[in-house]
């Protein structure tokens, strides 16, 4: 098995929208702690830190595990879960709104680019040589 295309768009873009998105967490529980408001206001922003922070760290680590997958189906794997957890980050604040869009747009992008680069796609080359590699169906006597 061949090592698949990999993209260095996706890495940049996902790492940025991580980033961003971590950088908004910790702004988040900041303001929250700094702000002086009682302690439910405070603890809500805490949390939605805290999920912030969870939600960068899982779409790095996807991004870096879609950099180093072999395969194109894993590939689409990875990206698909950057996409997911970048959606799940608008909850949280999504980096401000543009960390969101750049995470967001790496997993589509790495859809898209995973899908065509040719690994793993199902041409008419192999259909018929799947179709003819199956042995006979069995006959039915009379």
């Amino acid at each position: 098995m061949s090592r698949a295309d990999t993209y260095t768009e996706i890495l940049v873009l996902g790492g940025f929208g991580a980033l961003l998105i971590f950088i908004n967490a910790g702004l988040d529980m900041w303001t929250g702690t700094e702000s002086g408001s009682p302690i439910q206001f405070i603890a809500w922003s805490i949390t939605l830190g805290l999920a912030g922070v969870v939600v960068a760290i899982l779409i790095a680590l996807f991004v870096a595990l879609y950099w180093k997958a072999p395969s194109a189906e894993e590939q689409r794997d990875f990206v698909t879960l950057v996409a997911l957890f970048s959606a799940f980050s608008l909850w949280i604040g999504g980096g401000f709104l543009v960390g969101f869009i750049l995470a967001f747009t790496a997993g589509i992008l790495g859809l898209i680019l995973t899908n065509i680069s040719g690994s793993g796609r199902v041409t008419r080359t192999t259909v018929i040589s799947e179709v003819t590699a199956r042995p006979p169906p069995p006959r039915s006597g009379s």
